[in-house]
């Protein structure tokens, strides 16, 4: 071999082992002796390896030519495309979004400002505990008109008792004929209003104290004269128990009804949401096993089911929203992860399917590309149509047939032929 032209060789080689582009490789594939496939170059090479422009159209531009000790001397390995048998399912990028059934976005019901903050993005928290607290006027305006109430209600009672002792008095003298049936009715018409008054006080009384324990989020009961005062500030609570995922108030700030001062959700279970091709429709349903798998946590699966089914398409991508419920126990999954969801059962029976590693696919001038051969030393870039990736492997909807052969390691190498000669000849 021309010493020029081996030491460059010598160097990309040991560039592409770095990369670990040597790795062997996984299911739907079958080592190949002959290294052979579809749409290869058959355009003969020199001892070095060279690039040359071979396709139109969507397919990057190029070839690259290696002879079999260069291609052994980079870790470059061929095998051929095999399919797979595998359950007709319905894989689909997704995302997981928080249970809006358990979830709480937490307003205040009175205006003030904030004078303390127990609780931050990501604590725990339990059912009726304070997140916050408000100083508020709304607290000592309704505290001073219940105070009133409290006074005219007391005022009123002793109103009824003095109207119920003048009434008896009445008519014990009524009795006795010292006094006239005029005064006897009227002693008794004065009994009749003092008791109205009273009953209005009371209800003054009633309505000012609800009005109260709503605002301070306790029981009416609780609220007596002598604990009117006690109250300073007002609870900002949770009603449910989960984490705090929002918190949009600090010390100082000012808060009115409907200002989101909090979001707590519960996220022992939470939504996975999918956009889903029109064309799968009809093989949707509600109640349809569902299995999550996310890149945060490799190699585990999360269960779950469909609950919810679009009912109107995205007119931009055609899609409809399917919306899966996932038990999350241990609370690994989290709200905007991006996640696969993978649709059991979606028609009956199996399919065909090839599979190949995910470090086979390159990406040449922004084309996702497998090198395909059919002599075992000219390599195509040939352009893919690809499923997500699950496991370590994705699934080639367009692009290989089965009986291809592609280079299964040192596609990277490959790769870097390819782009270097392009640069070299322009």
């Amino acid at each position: 071999m021309n010493r020029a032209l081996a030491l460059p060789l010598v160097l990309a080689c040991t560039l592409a082992a770095a990369l670990g582009c040597s790795a062997p490789p996984s299911g739907g594939m079958r080592p190949s002796s002959t290294d052979g496939g579809d749409g290869g170059s058959k355009n003969a090479g020199g001892a070095g390896s060279t690039a040359e422009s071979t396709s139109q159209g969507g397919q990057p531009e190029g070839a690259v030519t290696l002879s079999r000790e260069q291609q052994q001397l980079g870790g470059i390995r061929v095998a051929e495309v095999a399919p797979r048998t595998v359950p007709r399912t319905l894989s689909v990028p997704s995302q997981i979004v928080m249970d809006e059934q358990r979830t709480a976005h937490i307003s205040p019901y009175f205006d003030g400002s904030v004078v303390a903050v127990h609780r931050y993005a990501g604590d725990s928290v339990h059912r009726g505990e304070a997140l916050a607290e408000v100083h508020s006027h709304s607290v000592h305006e309704t505290v001073g008109a219940l105070a009133q109430n409290y006074s005219n209600l007391a005022r009123a009672q002793s109103a009824v008792a003095f109207a119920q002792g003048k009434r008896d008095r009445y008519q014990h003298l009524y009795g006795i004929q010292a006094a006239s049936l005029e005064q006897q009715q009227g002693s008794q018409q004065e009994l009749v209003q003092a008791e109205t008054d009273r009953a209005n006080a009371q209800a003054a009384v009633t309505m000012e104290r609800e009005h109260l324990a709503d605002l301070l989020q306790i029981e009416p009961e609780a609220i007596s004269p002598a604990t009117l005062y006690t109250y300073e500030n007002l609870p900002i609570k949770t009603p449910l128990s989960g984490t705090v995922i929002t918190r949009s108030v600090t010390p100082g700030s000012v808060v009115e009804p409907g200002t989101e001062a909090y979001t707590v959700s519960d996220l022992g279970e939470v939504w996975d949401v999918a956009a889903v091709n029109e064309a799968e429709l009809p093989y949707l349903r509600v109640g349809q096993h569902v299995t999550i798998r996310s890149d945060a946590w490799p190699g585990e699966t999360f269960a779950g089911r469909i609950t919810l089914i679009g009912s109107t398409l995205d007119p931009a991508t055609r899609t409809i929203q399917v919306r899966a419920s996932v038990p999350n126990p241990k609370n690994k999954l989290k709200p905007l992860m991006f996640t696969t969801a993978t649709i059991d059962e979606v028609q009956a029976g199996t399919r065909q399917a090839i599979f190949i590693p995910e470090a086979v696919v390159q990406e040449v001038n922004g084309v996702q590309v497998a090198f395909l051969t059919s002599d075992g030393t000219h390599f195509t870039p040939r352009a893919l149509k690809l499923a997500p990736p699950v496991g370590g492997e994705v699934e080639v909807t367009e692009g290989l047939r089965p009986g291809d052969h592609i280079a299964v390691s040192g596609a990277f190498m490959l790769k870097s032929d390819l782009l270097k000669s392009t640069m070299d000849s322009e």
